[in-house]
């Protein structure tokens, strides 16, 4: 009989150890796959620290490169950087580290952002080279972090399945094939077991190696920088200071490490310190703050720029920076800032305004800058110019802003300074004038700018006007005054010869036509033009007295009314106020007429002319229409009229000589200008108010004074004569013949010569005279310079000067002793007799002769 097949022990035994069989080769495959599995694990694990050896290697090769050359070395570290950084962004460790894969391929990519920018970034080269030490030490510590997850991994896989073989060859331990397989696959176990721990030491040593290398590298690169680095663990305690820290705080790297802020910096600027890095580590970004420290080395600002740095595990470790010494660039600024603020209080305390201008080629002006006194000069403000400067430019008037327009093409053209002064019409004050000085600069992109002052120079034109009229009046005074001194010798003939003739002196036929032949010459040479050049001059020789200025006016009123003829209405309203001004009385009437004369012709169709008097009282000085004058009290004459009126160009030229708006042949121009030189000559002043088709108004003022002392009449005495010895010196031979003539009709001894020098060898010779009578402009020498020259010989001798110049003429010519007496031409012989009769005696001298004015050489 056949035993079923189970209770067979010989085929259980070949059935066990078939199944053993299959089972072990079944176990055998299965284990191979995984070993293939494993082998490509451990193929990633191998790339990513073949990646941590790359990136410590080519971050190395990089921070030994000097300069921003391209060398061979760097280029390859550079790639280096690349290729591991993609290695480590693509590399796939066992599933169970995915986490921490995923915290390694960020950092990866965050490293091939910085590598794409290149190795030498165009700004801020040294927060890209702490960047990119900070992401190298990222990625390597990420690295290093799945590096170890996958390894552990691996051994806890590969004993994982070493324990399910192990169980599987205990089902099959009853075959002998199974127990022998099993004491082979535990000896292979062992020696792969020990294999493995043969690879993980060499590896692990090997890395460590690169790392020391790589920090020595870091530490070679941070002592490298000219910036101070520091390393701050979580608690603020230094790990690690370069060596320009250490040099700052003033201590050693023992002294520091381990130790806070508190200690090198205080508590309080610890504080602040430990705030800034528990801002960075809470917020895990970077920080940028400027810190003032001080220490032993002294107090000194910094630009610190801090970041976290993160352990195995991504955690914040502590904080990493850099700090740059902006000390002196602090300092520099704090000086900048000094001296802007000087600058703006000297702009702001200048007599005119500080200005920028620039003026672009698009056609925008604008002033960049400008002090607060602009507001002041020119009604706008400060911020209002720095738009732009059109409402400045509108404020000048067409022409004014063509001729700034081509003083400013010049000045920008050969870069020269710009000085111009330009009429402004301000919008509050009306026109001022405005002085600009200004130096160009062009910019580098081609723009000039000015950068000047400006200044109102409106008084400065006042007086100059004012000057330039009383030079031109001056120089017209001169030449009247020169005329007058020839005009004066030929009235002094007509005067002398129509005296004799009244007196009846001359008898004779022949001296009778004789001395009308004279005065008819004299007379048509001298005409009306002596009084009224002699008056026009400031040089005029002038009596003034004290007079009231209503009873003038009234007693000149019937003349005056015959004088503006039946077609006019002339009215008066005199005041009854008694102030007095000194003025001469001829020439006062000469200004009243010449003003109603005027008056008279603005009215050609008839009307109303106004003549009225009161005080005025001025508490400031001012500027009117003949030039500036004090304050005080004056006493004033209005001429009004009702007539054609004159627009302000016609006003400013009213005063000066030879201007007059009559027709060809109906005036000289000569009649307000004289009345300007007598206003002058009295201290006066006066003002014009007109408009066309209105009428004009001259309101004349004369300083008041106190009221003139009633008048005594003094009766002439009879014409003295004597008999001694006299000299006369006088170049135009009618005057020296009247005067020789007379005082030998006197009784005099008188002797006659024409110049100085003549007399001068008479006076050498021996001669002897007991006067001298010269006139002051002679040919040569001046008479006073005679008379100086004849007392070297005569001491004792008395000196009369004759004279037809003013003042002013006089002392220019000459020095004078306390007894000499000067006589003004013309004078009658009368008036000469007595001069010389007193003279001669040492008596008091005659009222109609003179003390020479003062003066000194």
């Amino acid at each position: 009989m056949t035993l079923p097949w189970r209770y067979r022990p010989r085929t259980q035994a070949w059935l066990g150890l078939g199944l053993g069989a299959a089972l072990l080769s079944l176990l055998t495959g299965t284990h191979m796959v995984q070993e293939r599995a494993f082998d490509r694990q451990r193929g990633q694990v191998e790339q990513i620290r073949q990646a941590r050896l790359d990136l410590a290697e080519g971050f190395a090769q990089v921070s030994a490169a000097q300069g921003p050359g391209a060398s061979f070395e760097e280029r390859q570290g550079w790639a280096l950087l690349v290729q591991a950084s993609q290695a480590l962004a693509t590399a796939t460790p066992p599933s169970p580290v995915g986490a921490s894969r995923d915290t390694m391929v960020a950092s990866a990519q965050a490293l091939g952002r910085l590598l794409d920018a290149g190795p030498h970034p165009a700004v801020e080269p040294a927060r890209h080279q702490l960047d990119l030490h900070l992401a190298v030490s990222r990625l390597t510590t990420d690295a290093a972090r799945v590096d170890a997850a996958a390894r552990q991994e691996l051994r806890a896989l590969d004993l994982q399945h070493q324990r399910v073989f192990r169980w599987t060859l205990a089902l099959v331990g009853s075959v002998i094939t199974g127990a022998a397989g099993m004491l082979y696959l535990s000896g292979s176990q062992a020696v792969r077991a020990e294999q493995a721990r043969g690879r993980a030491e060499r590896d692990r040593a090997g890395s460590e190696a690169r790392e020391r290398e790589t920090a020595r590298l870091l530490r070679a690169l941070a002592e490298g920088v000219s910036e101070a680095v520091f390393v701050k663990d979580r608690d603020g305690r230094y790990l690690f200071l370069n060596r320009f820290a250490l040099h700052f705080v003033g201590r050693t790297a023992e002294e520091v490490v381990g130790r806070t802020d508190d200690l090198l910096f205080g508590p309080q600027q610890g504080a602040a310190l430990r705030e800034l890095d528990a801002r960075v580590m809470d917020g895990g970004g970077e920080l940028s703050q400027e810190v003032e420290l001080s220490s032993k080395g002294g107090t000194r600002t910094y630009l610190t720029t801090r970041a976290p740095f993160f352990d195995d595990d991504g955690r914040v470790a502590g904080t990493v920076g850099i700090a740059t010494n902006i000390s002196e660039r602090k300092a520099m600024e704090r000086a900048l800032r000094t001296e802007l603020d000087r600058l703006e209080h000297l702009a702001a305390s200048a007599p005119g305004a500080v200005f920028s201008f620039r003026a672009c080629d698009e056609g925008v002006a604008c002033f960049p800058y400008a002090s607060p006194r602009i507001e002041q000069l020119t009604g706008l403000s400060a911020s209002d110019l720095a738009r732009s400067a059109s409402e400045l430019a509108a404020c000048f008037s067409p022409e004014v802003r063509a001729s700034l327009r081509a003083a400013l093409d010049a000045s920008a053209r050969d870069l020269q300074p710009l000085r111009i002064e330009l009429p402004f019409q301000h919008p509050a004050q009306g026109e001022i004038w405005l002085e600009i000085h200004a130096a160009p600069s062009r910019e580098p992109s081609g723009v000039v700018t000015w950068h000047g002052f400006m200044t109102d120079v409106s008084a400065r034109h006042a007086l100059e006007d004012a000057l330039r009229q009383a030079q031109k009046m001056d120089a017209i005074g001169r030449l009247a005054g020169g005329i007058a001194h020839d005009f004066n010798n030929l009235l002094m003939v007509i005067n002398a010869y129509a005296g004799m003739l009244r007196s009846g002196e001359l008898t004779d036929p022949k001296a009778v036509e004789e001395a009308s032949g004279a005065i008819f010459d004299a007379g048509e040479r001298a005409a009306a033009l002596t009084s009224q050049l002699l008056a026009f001059s400031r040089k005029a020789i002038v009596a003034p007295t004290e007079l009231r200025l209503g009873e003038r006016v009234r007693g000149s009123e019937r003349l005056l009314r015959r004088l503006v003829g039946e077609d006019l209405r002339l009215e008066t309203d005199l005041s009854p106020d008694d102030t007095a001004v000194r003025i001469d009385p001829a020439r006062l009437d000469q200004v009243i007429v010449n003003l109603v004369v005027n008056a008279r012709d603005a009215m050609p169709r008839g009307g109303t002319l106004r003549l009225s008097t009161r005080r005025v009282d001025l508490d400031q000085p001012g500027t009117a229409s003949t030039g500036p004058f004090p304050a005080g009290t004056y006493v004033e004459l209005a001429v009004q009229d009702a007539g054609v009126g004159m627009t302000s160009a016609v006003r400013a030229h009213l005063f000066e000589p030879f201007f007059t708006t009559k027709g060809q042949g109906r005036g000289t121009g000569l009649g307000l200008a004289v009345v300007h030189g007598i206003l002058a000559q009295a201290g006066g002043h006066a003002v014009v108010e007109s408009e066309p088709d209105v009428g004009t108004t001259v309101r004349v003022r004369l300083p008041a004074v106190a009221a003139p002392a009633p008048q005594v009449a003094v009766e002439p005495g009879p014409t003295p004569g004597g008999a001694e010895r006299v000299l006369v010196v006088e170049d135009e031979h009618g005057v020296r013949r009247l005067v020789v003539q007379g005082l030998r009709r006197l009784g005099y001894a008188v002797q006659s010569t024409v110049d100085a020098e003549h007399a001068l060898t008479l006076l050498q010779a021996g001669e002897r005279f007991d006067a001298l009578v010269t006139d002051m402009v002679l040919p040569g020498k001046s008479g006073a310079d005679l008379a100086q020259a004849a007392r070297v010989h005569l001491p004792d001798l008395r000196v009369l000067f004759m004279t037809g110049y003013s003042d002013d003429e006089v002392r220019r010519r000459g020095s004078f002793r306390p007894d000499d007496t000067l006589l003004r031409k013309p004078f009658e012989l009368p008036v000469l007799a007595r001069a010389l009769r007193a003279a001669l005696d040492g008596r008091p001298r005659d009222a109609a002769a003179d003390p020479p004015p003062a003066h000194s050489r």
